[in-house]
């Protein structure tokens, strides 16, 4: 393996997790948002990289706050960060408070029916936190401007409520230069300004480098803490955190004319060495790299070719020296000179796709200073 290290039970997939990479990333962006609280997304297993894992992580480079998809999460992750605000971005359900109130779960409220619901947990059981979500163009979660702009009229309702902050999404954070991010930002202050004194959060992680205007109280990174890039085509001011590995199972010679995988999709053009390595679609590599991945060998980048089945994907290593591979090696196919810009253009997945599909593969492991994990 590229670390010099290998779980014990040496599995034919290996996603490593660097989190002195993510907490690095981290402080990037608390510094760079400098001013306003920093958050953190850790939903759908924190990207893929393990949920409780990365908060712990977190946690020990300052992060006290994070926002995670459901109650489930809230709940698990209350166990390992009994100290940590924890939202719950897909807000309150209305089908009991219990699980909210038991774990100390904050929603994002972001419907009427919602901030009705939530209200009525108020009214039994006293003061609770909650956030306000507003859509100011992007027609995902949120308050449409007429409930927004009649629950602001609402006084009893909103000194009842005393959320945290208002809240609100970009649509086009990773084109900086996009016409809608003013748009939505001068929509977000036109609708905020219903709320006097009410803390706003606006910018993830292509919000907060796109600067100041954007930062309010708090921000909420998700994909740049993981190494992701908030810009598409711009150079990627992130660390690596997720290497993606995969341990040769059998190596085989081909004669030109020859097929590899399911439906010959592959013909080799000459004679040809293929390596069959144990990563496929079961562990978050899809079939979107199908005649189009790219593996790394000692140095020399390989191609995949044919279809990627469930647990293994095949390579062409003809370009790597005679002796110098073995039944056992492990490949590169994530990080280490295949950046998850290059792996999400050549598999047509976005870089969040890519990344969440991975929390299927079960050789996960990490390095690090990893407190607590």
């Amino acid at each position: 393996m590229s670390s010099g290290q290998s779980p014990s039970d040496n599995p034919p997939a290996v996603l490593t997790i660097d989190l002195d990479a993510l907490r690095a990333n981290y402080r990037l962006l608390a510094k760079t948002a400098s001013g306003a609280r920093c958050a953190a997304a850790v939903k759908a297993d924190g990207y893929g990289m393990g949920m409780i894992a990365v908060s712990r992580a977190l946690a020990g480079a300052g992060c006290d706050c994070f926002f995670v998809e459901n109650p489930g999460e809230g709940v698990a992750l209350r166990a390992a960060l009994p100290d940590a605000t924890i939202y719950i971005v897909k807000g309150y359900y209305c089908d009991g408070p219990e699980v909210f109130l038991h774990h100390a779960l904050r929603p994002v409220l972001v419907t009427a029916g919602q901030v009705a619901g939530w209200l009525e947990v108020i009214a039994a059981q006293g003061p609770l936190p909650s956030i306000l979500k507003v859509n100011t163009g992007m027609n995902r979660l949120g308050l449409d401007e007429t409930d927004t702009r009649a629950l602001a009229a609402d006084d009893s309702a909103m000194k009842s409520l005393s959320p945290d902050y208002l809240m609100s999404h970009l649509a086009f954070s990773e084109d900086p230069d996009h016409p809608m991010n003013n748009q939505q930002r001068r929509k977000f202050d036109e609708l905020r300004s219903l709320f006097p004194g009410l803390p706003a959060t606006l910018a993830g992680s292509g919000g907060v480098m796109m600067g100041s205007e954007y930062h309010y109280d708090m921000v909420r990174p998700g994909v740049g803490l993981y190494g992701g890039n908030p810009f598409s085509g711009r150079p990627n001011p992130f660390a690596e955190v997720a290497h993606l590995e995969g341990k040769i199972l059998q190596l085989r010679e081909i004669d030109s004319g020859d097929s590899v995988g399911y439906g010959a999709t592959h013909r080799a053009s000459g004679p040809a060495r293929i390596a069959i390595v144990g990563v496929g679609y079961s562990d978050g590599y899809g079939r979107g790299f199908d005649n189009r991945g790219t593996g790394i060998l000692n140095g020399i980048k390989v191609p995949v070719v044919g279809r990627v089945s469930m647990g293994s994907v095949a390579v062409d290593v003809s370009e790597c020296p005679t002796g110098s591979i073995a039944v056992g090696d492990y490949l590169t196919l994530l990080g280490h000179g295949i950046s998850l810009d290059a792996a999400s253009g050549a598999s047509g997945r976005s870089p969040y796709e890519l990344l969440t599909s991975l929390s299927q593969c079960t050789g996960r492991r990490y390095v690090g200073q990893a407190e607590g994990v």
